[in-house]
């Protein structure tokens, strides 16, 4: 696979976030020894996407290669699969249709790329850059792709990055691809806010053995519209988002345990279990004796529906977790055949 970076920007109804995308990728600087391109895939849009993006981009003394290509089905997880495979080159930045790159991405996603091969998913740094003030709830407890993702640069110990901005080893994904991962999360799906699928893919490629690093250099800035500021949609969010934590938390526990018992599961889920609820007693007790409509009220609020739809899914996916478990633990024999791990630590710590 040719060493390089491809931006693959996947988009639905994107064009009036577009162009200030483009610029900032248009504006990268980047090394003549260094070859790079952007794939645009139109994700079922029902507006001018794909025409604006090429008109845009016309406009640019660019010399990357540009290519725009149409995915009809719905959802994020399919539409980057169909730019991973127009992508000709191995390293793969996932730029939203919101997302500014910094001028010097391209360059130090490559230069870190080739210094870790062992490294299948690359993370950066969302800077926040909101289209009118956010709501002070908002600021201070934020689910959107933003800020630092491990405390410092190197090996992500909790083996999760969000897909904005990060860089992916194709070559990595069609080796766990060809030993049987197939996301289960859809990802966000036109106007649903169903998410997940960046976690699940990181995980997938940590099960197989490879690295999920962090850089803090990587950084862009995260454009955030007015209409996701408003009470309404967050909520809307965090309740369509929910149905994520019974496909990853199978992940999570295993990666955590190296055990593929059950009772080891079942224990690390019950840890977890309690752990909520003891969060959550005391905040929703506060809550009920502090002002509403204070900034402390808010953001308590914000905390509770959080906290109140985590526990409502240990119940509610019970079912799902115990059959996802027994997914995880058969395919992480299939990947670390095919991982950089191989067969020489194709072993289970027992419980």
């Amino acid at each position: 696979m040719k060493a390089g970076i491809s931006i693959v920007i996947c988009t639905y109804n994107g064009s009036a976030r577009l162009p200030k995308t483009l610029r900032h990728i248009a504006e990268q600087q980047v090394r003549s020894n260094v070859n790079w391109e952007l794939v645009l895939v139109d994700n079922a849009s029902t507006d001018n996407t794909a025409a604006l993006a090429k008109e845009e981009w016309s406009k640019y003394n660019c010399q990357a290669h540009f290519k725009v290509v149409h995915q009809p089905v719905p959802g994020l997880s399919y539409a980057r699969e169909m730019g991973f495979r127009t992508a000709q080159y191995d390293y793969i930045i996932m730029c939203d249709d919101d997302n500014w790159l910094k001028q010097d991405y391209v360059e130090i996603a490559f230069d870190v790329m080739q210094q870790h091969p062992n490294c299948a998913v690359l993370g950066g740094m969302g800077i926040f850059v909101y289209e009118t003030t956010p709501p002070s709830w908002l600021a201070a407890y934020s689910l959107y792709a933003g800020g630092p993702q491990a405390p410092t640069s190197g090996k992500v110990a909790t083996n999760r990055l969000y897909g904005a901005g990060s860089i992916l080893r194709k070559s990595a994904y069609y080796a766990v691809y060809k030993a049987g991962f197939r996301s289960i999360l859809a990802d966000r799906m036109a106007a649903q806010l169903t998410s997940g699928g960046d976690h699940e893919l990181c995980y997938g490629l940590a099960l197989a053995g490879y690295e999920i690093r962090y850089d803090e250099r990587l950084q862009f800035e995260h454009f955030i519209t007015t209409d996701r500021l408003n009470w309404q949609y967050y909520q809307r969010y965090i309740r369509e988002s929910a149905g994520c934590f019974e496909v990853l938390e199978p992940y999570k526990i295993l990666l955590e345990t190296n055990s593929p018992s059950r009772i080891t599961f079942y224990r690390k889920l019950s840890r977890s279990f309690f752990y909520h609820v003891k969060k959550y007693v005391p905040l929703w007790w506060r809550y009920q004796f502090i002002n509403k409509k204070s900034e402390e009220g808010k953001i308590t609020k914000v905390q509770c529906i959080i906290l109140k739809t985590r526990i409502k899914s240990f119940f509610t996916g019970f079912k799902a977790l115990q059959e996802n478990f027994n997914h995880v633990v058969a395919l992480r024999k299939k990947l670390r055949k095919e991982g950089p791990v191989k067969k020489k630590t194709n072993t289970f710590v027992a419980a």
